[in-house]
C-alpha cells in the first residue's frame, strides 16, 4: 500500500470521526433556532442526524475492516461477552441495560475501533481543524443570537459549551504552538461562549489541557518556547489573581445584553456547588461498600 492510499483512507476515516460533531452541532442550531426542541419534527431531524452520521461510518467501514479487522473482531467478541455477562449476573439491570446499546456499540465502539485504524495523525488533525471552523461559526453565530435575545438555550446549555470546547481546544493548541492575533481571537470567542452560556465542565477539560500542555517536555528549547512559557505563566498568574474582577467585568457585560451566565454565578459562590450531585455520592459510597468485589453492573447506577 503506498502512501497515498494510506492518507487518503486516514482522511476518509477522520472525516467520518469529525461528522458527528458538524452534524450535532448544526442540528442543535436549528432545534434552538427555529424553536423545534419540544416537537415532533426535532425526532426527525434527529433521526435524519443519524442517518448521515451512519452512512459516514458505513462509508469508511470497509477501510476499516481492511486495516483492524482483529481489533474490530476482538473488541466487539470482548465488549458483547462482558455485556452478556453483565446481563445474567445482574437482571435487575436489564431493562437500563438496552438503552446504552446503542449508544455503546453503535457510536463509542466505532469511534474507538476507527480512531485506532488511523496512521497519519496528521491527517485526522487537519480534519479536525477543518470540523472545528465550521462547529465554531455555527456555535459563535447562535451564541451571537442568543445574547441579542433572538433564541434562547433556556438557563445554559451544556450541550453548546461541549460542542464549542472542540475548536477551543484545536485553536488555544495553535495558539501555544504558534501564537497569533488570530488564534487568540477565535480562542476568547470560544472561551466566552462557552463562559457565558455552557456549563463548568468543558472549562475544566480546557484548564486539563493546558496543564498537560504545559507539563509536556519541549522536544527542543528555543528563545521563542521559553518566552511563550513566561507568557502564559504571567498571564494565567495575572488571571488567578485578578480572577473576580474579570469575571465581575465580563458579567457586567452580559447582563447588559440580558444574559446571566450560571457558570459565573456558581464560581462566585462560596464552596462547591455540585447541582445535586452531593445527595448521589452517599448512595454511591454505599453500594460499593455492599458491593466492592463484583460492583451492581453495567447500567446499575
Amino acid at each position: 500500500m503506498n502512501q497515498k492510499t494510506i492518507i487518503s483512507g486516514d482522511q476518509k476515516i477522520s472525516l467520518a470521526l469529525m461528522i458527528p460533531f458538524i452534524i450535532l452541532t448544526i442540528q442543535y442550531f436549528i432545534l434552538v433556532c427555529f424553536g423545534l426542541s419540544e416537537t415532533t419534527d426535532a425526532s426527525r431531524i434527529q433521526l435524519l442526524s443519524k442517518v448521515i452520521v451512519g452512512l459516514a461510518f458505513l462509508y469508511t467501514l470497509p477501510i476499516v475492516i481492511k486495516r483492524s479487522k482483529l481489533k474490530l473482531v476482538g473488541i466487539y467478541f470482548a465488549s458483547i461477552f462482558v455485556f452478556l455477562l453483565n446481563y445474567m449476573l445482574f437482571p435487575e439491570n436489564s431493562s437500563y441495560m438496552k438503552g446504552v446499546i446503542f449508544p455503546f456499540f453503535f457510536i463509542c465502539l466505532p469511534a474507538l475501533v476507527y480512531s485506532m485504524s488511523i496512521r497519519n495523525w496528521d491527517a485526522l488533525l487537519d480534519l479536525m481543524r477543518k470540523a472545528s471552523f465550521i462547529v465554531f461559526i455555527v456555535g459563535t453565530v447562535l451564541g451571537l443570537l442568543v445574547l441579542l435575545g433572538k433564541a434562547s438555550v433556556g438557563v445554559y446549555s451544556m450541550s453548546l459549551s461541549y460542542y464549542m470546547l472542540l475548536p477551543m481546544i484545536i485553536y488555544l493548541n495553535e495558539l501555544i504552538d504558534n501564537p497569533s492575533l488570530k488564534m487568540l481571537i477565535f480562542t476568547l470567542i470560544a472561551f466566552l461562549v462557552i463562559l457565558s452560556l455552557g456549563s463548568r465542565g468543558p472549562i475544566l477539560c480546557v484548564m486539563v489541557f493546558v496543564l498537560l500542555k504545559i507539563m509536556r517536555p519541549f522536544t527542543k528549547l528555543t528563545y521563542t518556547k521559553l518566552l511563550l512559557f513566561l507568557t502564559a505563566f504571567t498571564a494565567i498568574l495575572f488571571t488567578v489573581i485578578y480572577l473576580d474582577s474579570i469575571l465581575h467585568h465580563i458579567n457586567n457585560i452580559l447582563s447588559n445584553f440580558g444574559t446571566k451566565s450560571r457558570t459565573i454565578a456558581l464560581f462566585f459562590r462560596e464552596g462547591v456547588h455540585l447541582s445535586g450531585r452531593e445527595n448521589i455520592y452517599p448512595k454511591i459510597v454505599e453500594a460499593i461498600q455492599d458491593n466492592p468485589l463484583f460492583g451492581i453492573g453495567i447500567a446499575g447506577d
